[in-house]
């Protein structure tokens, strides 16, 4: 069963993220008076964000790894045949669009003289 005293999820990131910026204040005392008291939360807020983006409840390691596909035995890849692509047969070209707009016209033409 859980211990319901640990912080989990939202809870986890935003514990670790005060407890981050407590030792980076306490830390950069020096850098806190040359740059002055907004300039110098504001950057230790961005560390902080920065140093626990990737943290969350599940950590990459409990996650279950995907098996890798089964390799066939004793077939080496140059030994494999390789895929030759059918080449597509083309029809001829009865009608180009220019000799069927001519036949067109011979038709309409023939149809006014009658």
């Amino acid at each position: 069963m859980p211990d319901s005293s640990k912080p989990t999820g939202k809870h986890l990131k935003k514990e670790a993220g005060l407890k981050v910026t407590e030792v980076l204040t306490v830390a950069l005392v020096d850098l806190k008076a040359q740059l002055g008291e907004k300039k110098f939360l504001r950057n230790v807020k961005k560390a902080t964000k920065a140093m626990i983006a990737g943290l969350s409840e599940k950590k990459a390691a409990d996650k279950p790894k995907k098996k890798a596909p089964a390799k066939k035995a004793g077939v080496a890849k140059a030994d494999t045949p390789k895929k030759v692509a059918a080449k597509k047969a083309t029809a001829p070209i009865a009608d180009t669009p220019k000799a069927a707009v001519k036949k067109t016209a011979a038709k309409k033409a023939a149809a006014k003289k009658a």
